[in-house]
Order: structure tokens, then sequence, then C-alpha cells
């Protein structure tokens, strides 16, 4: 058996108890019971662990992107009936539940570091800009983007941001055909999807891709996305892409020059995997890390510029992973 052990916060109070869902146990716990002594004043009674514990799939990146998924269906729950927002903390692991002497066996932590050297902003620049209908959307949906730590809610926000530009940047209607005597009726409606076609092969992207980005909108949006590594690396990619797109369209429409120019898309969470012994003293050892970091910088050619931007693991004073230790399978709060 696995444990993701996940430290959550939420407006409302959430109940201390445990209790199971299609072989899936929640255990919700109190935080202050696994705090630290430097932790301890900083944990507030709104602050919960909770573990959940689900049978381990066959392979180790199946199980991580299925524990994301149970992680996000008890949020949606909590948030729909508290009526109240639930983040996830910084903390983060996936383990065994249990581990035995001369057992060799993996942890999961996400963790990484994004560091960013930007431009200041010119209040010029802001007095200047020129917000229209034609674009309001469209940078309100850039914001949603940028501010996003899903991709998939980035993914969406960049297409429909590039979809509310494409209708509004078209004349063209759709047209509808009868089947029986051929009368031809002009429905009044855009034809969005052709101009988006149009605004994608401007900038070298083939039908055939542009398909591909209304396919994973449709997956997105009607859940049909198996989500595993595979998958969100896909979306981040494609991602890039848009962002690269809009952004050089909102260019046209906004007529002023940016304070910054590159942006870097990390594809969920960037994780540890950390290969630990359990020891015939009843201590761990670890024996290995590697941190897989599915990240996609943005590539807007021909800009001076000056910032720049980083991704990397958070390393500890000595340069060695930092593993919290309520991450070890076993732990017992202290």
């Amino acid at each position: 058996m696995l444990r993701a052990r996940i430290g959550i916060t939420s407006d409302a109070v959430v109940e201390i108890g445990a209790f199971c869902i299609n072989d899936v146990t929640y255990k919700i716990l109190n935080a202050k019971d696994f705090a630290l002594p430097d932790e301890a004043s900083k944990v507030s009674d709104s602050y919960r662990i909770v573990d959940i514990v689900f049978e381990a799939d066959k392979a180790n990146d199946t199980s991580f992107t299925r524990s994301l998924d149970l992680i996000d269906s008890l949020f949606d729950s909590i948030s729909y009936i508290g009526y109240s927002s639930i983040r996830l903390s910084y903390y983060y692991s996936l383990s065994p539940l249990e581990t035995q002497v001369g057992d060799t066996f993996k942890i999961i932590i996400p963790q990484h570091t994004i560091n960013k050297q930007q431009n200041p902003i010119s209040i010029d620049s802001i007095k200047n800009i020129k917000i229209t209908n034609k674009n309001k959307n469209a940078l309100r949906l850039l914001r949603n983007a940028l501010n996003s730590h899903s991709s998939e809610e980035r993914y969406i926000s960049l297409y429909s941001a590039l979809e509310w530009m494409a209708e509004h940047s078209s004349n063209e209607t759709i047209i509808q055909k009868c089947e029986q005597c051929g009368h031809k009726k002009d429905t009044g409606r855009k034809a969005t999807r052709n101009h988006l076609k149009a605004i994608f092969k401007s900038y070298g992207k083939s039908s055939k891709e542009a398909d591909k980005y209304n396919s994973a909108r449709a997956k997105i949006a009607h859940g049909a996305g198996t989500r595993n590594s595979a998958y969100l690396s896909q979306i981040t990619e494609l991602a890039s892409h848009l962002e690269e797109i809009l952004i050089q369209e909102l260019d046209k429409l906004v007529n002023i020059k940016k304070s910054n120019s590159g942006n870097v898309i990390v594809s969920s969470m960037p994780y540890f995997t950390h290969e630990c012994s359990h020891d015939s003293d009843g201590s761990f050892t670890l024996i290995s890390s590697n941190w897989r970091a599915p990240i996609k910088f943005t590539n807007l050619t021909s800009r001076e510029n000056k910032s720049s931007m980083s991704v990397g693991a958070p390393l500890g004073k000595n340069q060695e992973p930092i593993i919290h230790p309520i991450s070890w399978p076993n732990f017992q709060n202290t």
C-alpha cells in the first residue's frame, strides 16, 4: 500500500477523522501533532495533515499521477461542501505505508524552485497600454494562465484567450447547407475555429498541429485525457506554443513594449524520487535521488532583454536533498 501525505489549508476547518471511498482510505489528522519544534508556532487550526492510502500501481509514475488525481478529488469535495477555498501547503510526499527491515523503497517528493530576475515595470507602460474590447478578455485570461499552478488550467486559459481573439478578429460566419434542398443559410455565428487555424498558420503551425491544440483543449474540458507524465508533459509543451502565439498576438493589439519577454512553464509538480533502505536498527538510509522536472521555456525571439530565469531543485545547506521527517514510512506523530 502507498501513502500520499499532504498538508492542506482551508477557509473552513476540516474535521479530524478517517473514512474510505472506493478502497481508498483518507485520514484527516491534526497538523500540530506532526509539527517539529521550530514549526509548532506556525501551525494554525485550519492546517491539516491528510494521509491518502491506496493500492500501488505497477508503474511508479502511474502511482504518482493517481495520487494527484485523488488529491484533486478530495479538494473538489471539500471545496464544494465547505463552499470555501482549499490549498495544498508546502508539504507533499508519496511513500509506502509501511516497510520492513531490509526493504528497499522509493519516496516521491514534489519540489522545485523558480528564480526570476525581472526588469521593473514602468508607470508609463501601465499608463499607455491600450485596453479595448478586442483584447480585454484575452489579457485577463493571460493573467489567469500566468497565475495558475495547474498545467491544464493554464492551457485552457491560453486557448480560450486565443479563441476570444479569433472570434473578435474574424468576419467569417458559419454557413449551413440544407441536405434536402441545398439552400445555404448564414447562421450569424462566427467561424472562430477557421480563423484560429489561420492564426496558428501565420506562426508556421500546420493544420494537423492546430487540430492537436484543439484536441488537447477538448481532452481537458471533457476529462478524456489520461493523467500521466507523458500527458502532462504534452500539455506543457503545447501550452508553451500557445503562450508564445498569444503574447505576440497581444503585442499587435496593445502596441506597447513589455518589460520582460521570457517565461517558464512547469508541468504539474517536478519531483524527487528518493531510493531508500530500511536498516536493521530501524533507521532509513538514502541511497540515491533523482529529480524530474518537465519544464518548457517560452521562446520569444528578437527582443532585447536583460531578464533571466531558472528552475532548480531545492537542496539543504550541504547540497543534500530536503526530506521532511514525516515523509518516511512508519512515522508516528511526535
